[in-house]
């Protein structure tokens, strides 16, 4: 079969198998399995906070790092698609984040989540847009943790310290409606310190970052080319409604 490889061209390998996942029916163990791949805080603070047995997540870990599955969770966006592929490579592991401007474009690999490596790939204002794109309650509800390891400015808030009054952390609400269970206060104030400095500005009309990681950053040797950076920047600039 043809695999996209993240680093732009084709191959063809006939032992893997390129797997469409649905994030809406993902159960606790497998949201907790997809925080603790993409290496962005101590499992121990995912375990805690959703509350299940190391031994399930541990499990579910396993099955999703097989070296002949690279599962792939698509999410419509405007015109646009956004993929978060499981990398499984052994000697290449990661969790790539694609934008696919157009039906008709090729994809284009904005971040990967091996740690802090190249990220971040969208700006928390991108990732709300995404969040109010079509499809249903579970996956609207369940979309800024898809996408959380690809983005650096969470909102700082604490759940006693809400968004705004009466309401809480959005990924309060977002882990709760995924089924955790335990201390998901703890979680969601860990969640809201990952990722390190990179201010997100406009060049030219192109929403671009200045992290020194971030292939979104015009001035590094391996951003994006031009038309690229335009490209995913108005792909995620699209908000439903109109807004």
């Amino acid at each position: 079969m043809d695999v996209y490889y993240p680093d732009g061209y084709f191959d063809d390998d006939d032992d893997l198998e390129i797997g469409r996942w649905s994030h809406s029916e993902f159960a606790p163990v497998d949201w907790a399995a997809h925080l603790i791949r993409a290496d962005m805080i101590d499992r121990e603070h995912v375990l805690r906070g959703f509350g299940i047995d190391e031994g399930a997540v541990s499990r579910r870990y396993d099955e999703s790092v097989s070296g002949t599955l690279w599962p792939r969770i698509e999410v419509p966006h405007g015109d646009a698609t956004l993929t978060v592929l499981y990398r499984n490579d052994s000697d290449d592991f990661g969790t790539d984040f694609y934008c696919t401007p157009t039906a008709s474009a090729s994809p284009i690999r904005i971040g990967s989540a091996e740690g802090r490596c190249t990220l971040p790939a969208l700006s928390w204002g991108e990732l709300e847009n995404v969040m109010a794109s079509g499809g249903s309650e579970a996956e609207r509800a369940a979309r800024p943790l898809l996408f959380l390891p690809a983005c650096w400015d969470v909102p700082h808030g604490k759940p006693e310290e809400p968004d705004e009054p009466g309401e809480p952390h959005v990924l309060d609400r977002a882990l709760r409606a995924v089924g955790a269970a335990g201390d998901v206060e703890g979680l969601v104030e860990a969640l809201a310190g990952w990722g390190g400095p990179g201010q997100w500005y406009q060049d030219g009309g192109v929403l671009v970052c200045d992290s020194e990681w971030s292939p979104r950053n015009p001035q590094l040797p391996y951003a994006l080319s031009e038309g690229e950076l335009r490209a995913v920047s108005e792909a995620l600039a699209y908000r439903p409604g109109g807004g």
